[in-house]
């Protein structure tokens, strides 16, 4: 009589009173069935959208990755046009020329002091700073003639 009004014992004995509808016939929640709906109303609108989503990401990463490209190039269009710059002091501006030869003639100030100190208390790289001394000074020497020709 029990299983005609929908009662069944649990695991401690207890009556459950109640009854299941599963419409079509599968294991599931309560009132679930099997049956997949295609989205609903608006599928059509969320499948654009997510599309367009989708879409607008990659052209944002794609130009993401022209602008480090083009970043990159300019980088080493600049390193080009300095190392040029080193080589050829006539294509220094003027203050560029006085910048380079201010900082050779530091340099040469170091070596200065360096010169005051017994040659067997130098480490080898104060012993490459001296060997170095005679090609600062030419070339000081040549940027100060570029500077004072203009």
């Amino acid at each position: 009589m029990s299983d005609m009004l929908g009662e069944t014992k649990s695991s401690t004995g207890a009556i459950k009173k109640g009854f299941s509808v599963n419409k079509g016939g599968s294991s599931g929640p309560v009132g679930s069935s099997n049956k997949k709906e295609e989205g609903g109303k608006n599928a059509a609108k969320n499948k654009a959208r997510k599309e367009r989503q989708r879409r607008a990401k990659e052209a944002a990463e794609m130009k993401l990755k022209q602008e480090e490209a083009d970043a990159e190039a300019q980088k080493q269009t600049e390193a080009l046009a300095k190392a040029a710059k080193l080589n050829n002091p006539s294509l220094m501006t003027d203050l560029e020329l006085t910048k380079r030869i201010k900082k050779l003639k530091k340099q040469l100030r170091a070596v200065d002091k360096l010169k005051e100190k017994p040659k067997d208390e130098l480490n080898e790289a104060q012993a490459k700073k001296l060997e170095g001394e005679k090609e600062l000074r030419e070339t000081v020497v040549e940027l100060e003639k570029v500077l004072s020709s203009r």
